[in-house]
């Protein structure tokens, strides 16, 4: 004959589940003739947790052939999709657009080889010594100009 069974309990850490209680007479099992408690640790299951959890997530919008290459190249790295564009996002160098500095001495130097070549058409006209002089300083000046460029 089976009473109903109480509602767990819990002392600490662990959970107490009350065994049902058996009458004595009748059962063949001696452990379930005892009236007990019996005291079992909470199982914490499933996954252990990550050492870095990522929360973010960024969408992006590919064409076929885009997500076909990302794939191949994931597959052949032997990485997922999202670790093959993580690390290939982590470990690239991007350029950065041209300032304003940068933009002015473009604009300079692109003024300097529109006057060479109109002073180039003129020596060809004149004559090659009148010319050669002012080509000279032409030149010069685009050095010095070039030069900052590259110290930017």
């Amino acid at each position: 004959m089976f009473l109903l069974p109480q509602k767990p309990f819990s002392r600490g850490k662990r959970t107490c589940f009350p065994l049902p209680m058996v009458a004595e007479s009748g059962c063949r099992h001696k452990d379930l003739n005892k009236i007990s408690m019996e005291i079992r640790p909470k199982r914490k299951g499933g996954r252990p947790p990550k050492k870095i959890k990522r929360q973010s997530m960024v969408r992006l919008r590919l064409t076929v052939s885009e997500r076909f290459l990302f794939e191949q190249k994931s597959k052949r790295a032997g990485m997922g999709i999202s670790d093959f564009i993580r690390h290939s996002v982590m470990s690239s160098k991007v350029m950065t657009r041209f300032g304003e500095a940068e933009i002015s001495a473009h604009r300079v130097l692109a003024g300097m080889a529109n006057n060479l070549n109109q002073l180039t058409k003129k020596a060809h006209q004149l004559g090659l010594l009148i010319m050669a002089r002012r080509c000279q300083d032409l030149i010069s000046e685009i050095e010095v100009h070039m030069k900052t460029m590259n110290d930017l």
